[in-house]
């Protein structure tokens, strides 16, 4: 009895620890968004969906194949222009909807490996999804939206054909 209860104690240290790693490698990512910014590729991931809400149109006045990620982004930048007023913290504002859609995916890592791993494993597999950002450029963008979707869709599929109860069913 004793060795059980050793091995639980084990176990909720473990998955404490690994929450803890979590929240920190959060933090730091979301303080990290704050500084620097990529002027060549970046600044044309907000510049698009932000052209497009000064009234440019999808591919008469756009002809690059990027645009069709962008018009993904067009609700989002028009809802921070009109609350804002302005396109000042614009880049910032991608910069958390990207954090956010990283804990989304992380969240969805870990939930679904926990029906294999465990709690503590699987909370240290999610917080790798907060510490890889492609190409090094923490924003919404064609890759980054990609790769986070190509994640979570895997990640739920496999969840889904292993359980009647999918990963999001909280």
């Amino acid at each position: 009895m004793g060795n059980l209860m050793g091995q639980v104690t084990r176990e909720r240290w473990f998955v404490g620890v690994s929450s803890g790693l979590f929240c920190l490698v959060a933090l730091v990512l979301n303080f990290r968004l704050r500084y620097g910014i990529d002027l060549s590729d970046e600044s044309f991931y907000v510049a698009l969906p932000y052209a497009f809400n000064l009234g440019h149109r999808p591919i008469a006045d756009e002809l690059s194949l990027h645009q069709f990620a962008a018009l993904l982004l067009v609700l989002p930048v028009k809802i921070f222009l009109a609350v804002v007023g302005s396109q000042e913290g614009l880049v910032l504002y991608m910069r958390q909807l990207y954090f956010m859609a990283a804990l989304v995916t992380s969240f969805i890592v870990a939930r679904t490996l926990a029906r294999v791993t465990g709690w503590g494993v699987a909370i240290l597999v999610g917080a790798c999804v907060l510490v890889y950002v492609p190409f090094s450029i923490p924003s919404l963008s064609y890759n980054t939206i990609a790769s986070l979707g190509l994640v979570s869709g895997l990640f739920l599929l496999v969840s889904a054909s292993n359980s009647r109860r999918p990963a999001l069913d909280l």
